[in-house]
């Protein structure tokens, strides 16, 4: 019998923000160099929380990114980070007709 008594090893992925939101838009589509994850015995996943949080549109605010790695025996390893967003456009009044 082989026992995997090792946890597997997750790559970090550090905060993202502030980032300016995209121009007319009440948030950014934001994009990043997803972790990896490794074992010593195959059969890892990687999921993530939002799903393909990655290259999607965030709202203004903080939004916190969770990735799960899970080995074959179970074993898990996770990373979050928060991407913030950030509302740098100015206020724009309509013009009425006097």
């Amino acid at each position: 019998m082989v026992r995997d008594n090792q946890i597997q090893s997750l790559q970090v992925v550090h905060h993202l923000g502030p980032l300016s939101n995209d121009p007319g838009q009440c948030g950014r589509v934001v994009s990043w160099t997803a972790p990896t994850a490794s074992d010593n015995c195959p059969g890892v996943t990687l999921a993530v929380d939002p799903v393909n949080a990655n290259g999607s549109f965030f709202p203004v605010g903080s939004t916190l990114v969770t990735y799960t790695a899970t080995d074959a025996g179970g074993r898990t390893a996770v990373c979050s980070f928060t991407v913030t967003v950030t509302d740098t456009e100015a206020l724009k009044l309509p013009v009425l007709p006097i």
